[in-house]
């Protein structure tokens, strides 16, 4: 029998599948429940990110028709400090009415995974001073369930990882074993087919049918909420997502493609796979992140953040005793017969802004470090299971990754120290003229190039390739055995 012939008879037995039909309806049923999910998700991030800019700018805008309105008046000039942090004519007085938001826009294929962004801020207010709710990293969203924020969001990552494998053990967990049990394998066998090819075809069909139409559902999905694939990055992510995607799937078929070839009745398949489900989805990942937590146990973050709280009032507390070797390791801050004083309030400010930095840096390089030695844990032994693999490369295609954030965080502090090195000499020497609007820093966020998401995927895929190629090579060389030996 031909093998064009033996598709086309295993083209009409499917269609007569409803086992198979309804399975794969119910598969793309909850993918997309999952992408809607997180798409739902998205908007709301991407709504308050918008406003969060918005209001940066209106903002900006207005502090600017003030300023011009202020001098064409001729205002009287403040007479002390604090009415000149209010006059945005100084550069003390603009920098204090002018609050910036530094934000993390979702990526276009944000929808497929929520990952851990419902537990890290988006947008951080960044002043000359500081960075607010750096050190804390709170919920952006306000008020959460925390049961939900334990258990994590569903969404389509989720749907791929855990259920859609369920779905694919159910249409091919039997496929040779119910043959036999029918009394309609001798038949079979009966015709010039080899019994390779026979299964092979089974499921190459039900494979290539599964994973098109999950596939084609979330290029749907993503073409629905109108994402932009002209943009080459946003195209090649997506392609990459597809194919790993893809091949995670493809895994579970030959995990059932090896388990038919293996002999024995439909119930001992059915027990096999969902004993290797249960152990490649849940026992495994959920090993190895007891393991992390036990070699790499999180430090407390109530005691990182009130060591960063209290650090700013023991700072402001000996301020005064600071101040004279401040100035005295900065002589260049005393212009011409300026007097120190210990009340200065731009002095003082300064003074407790560098001292605070530079206590805060162990405290956040402790932090760091640690997170690091997580990260390079995970990245060492993610291939110990399928799902982990694929879960760590959805997060980093779609942006969702802690990896991410962290960047987010380093260009938040980056800005931060940019305004610094901008403001603060303006603040020593500072006059009713301030004017540099053009020369403020702004915040640039880079994302990850191109070229080490696709080494990245790339290396995902051999993680998945091989063992799935491996029990296909298995299945195959055992289905060289005669039938009866097969049983």
């Amino acid at each position: 029998m031909k093998t064009s012939e033996l598709i086309s008879l295993e083209w009409r037995l499917l269609k007569r599948d409803r086992v198979f039909s309804l399975t794969t309806l119910v598969a793309v049923l909850i993918l997309l429940y999952g992408f809607s999910n997180g798409y739902s998700w998205m908007r709301w991030q991407t709504e308050r990110i918008i406003e969060h800019e918005q209001e940066g700018k209106r903002g900006y805008n207005e502090l600017l028709g003030i300023t011009e309105q202020v001098r064409k008046d001729k205002a009287p000039l403040p007479q002390n400090l604090a009415d000149r942090e209010r006059d945005p004519r100084y550069a003390l007085g603009f920098a204090a009415n002018h609050h910036q938001y530094d934000c993390r826009r979702p990526k276009p294929l944000a929808s497929l995974a929520v990952g851990q962004s419902d537990l890290y801020s988006n947008c951080l207010p960044v002043t000359v001073w500081g960075v607010e709710g750096r050190e804390d990293e709170g919920n952006s969203t306000g008020l959460e369930n925390p049961l939900r924020l334990l258990l994590g969001r569903f969404d389509a990552a989720f749907a791929i990882i855990l259920l859609m494998p369920i779905c694919i053990l159910v249409i091919s967990y039997d496929l040779l074993s119910r043959e036999r049990e029918l009394g309609t394998l001798p038949l079979l066998m009966s015709q010039p087919v080899a019994l390779r090819q026979l299964l092979s075809v089974r499921f190459g069909m039900r494979a290539f049918l599964f994973v098109s139409l999950s596939l084609l559902a979330i290029i749907i999905s993503l073409t629905c909420i109108g994402a932009d694939f002209t943009d080459q990055r946003t195209l090649v992510e997506l392609m990459l997502w597809l194919t790993i995607t893809a091949v995670y799937l493809l895994f579970w078929f030959a995990c059932a493609f090896w388990v038919n070839s293996r002999g024995g009745t439909s119930a001992e398949h059915g027990l096999q796979l969902a004993g290797l489900w249960l152990l490649l989805v849940v026992i495994m990942p959920g090993c190895f992140n007891l393991a992390l937590k036990q070699i790499y146990p999180s430090p407390s973050r109530m005691d990182y953040i009130d060591k960063v709280r209290g650090t700013s009032v023991a700072v402001e507390k000996k301020k005064s005793a600071l101040l004279g070797k401040y100035l005295g390791d900065h002589p260049d801050l005393v212009a011409g017969n300026k007097k120190v004083n210990a009340d200065d309030f731009i002095q003082s400010r300064i003074l407790i802004a560098d001292e605070t930095e530079r206590t805060l840096v162990p405290i956040k390089a402790n932090f760091r470090q640690h997170y690091a030695k997580q990260q390079a844990f995970v990245e060492d032994l993610r291939f110990i299971s399928p799902a982990i693999t694929y879960q760590h490369i959805a997060q980093l295609l779609t942006g969702q990754n802690r990896a991410r954030h962290q960047r987010f965080l380093d260009a938040t502090e980056a800005h931060h120290q940019a305004l610094r090195s901008f403001y603060f000499p303006r603040f020593n020497q500072d006059g009713p003229n301030f004017d540099a609007y053009d020369a403020i820093p702004t915040f640039s966020f880079q994302e990850q190039p191109l070229a080490a998401l696709v080494k990245a995927t790339l290396t995902a895929l051999l993680g998945v390739v091989v063992p799935s190629a491996l029990l296909l090579a298995c299945g195959m060389r055992r289905l060289r055995k005669p039938l009866f030996e097969s049983r």
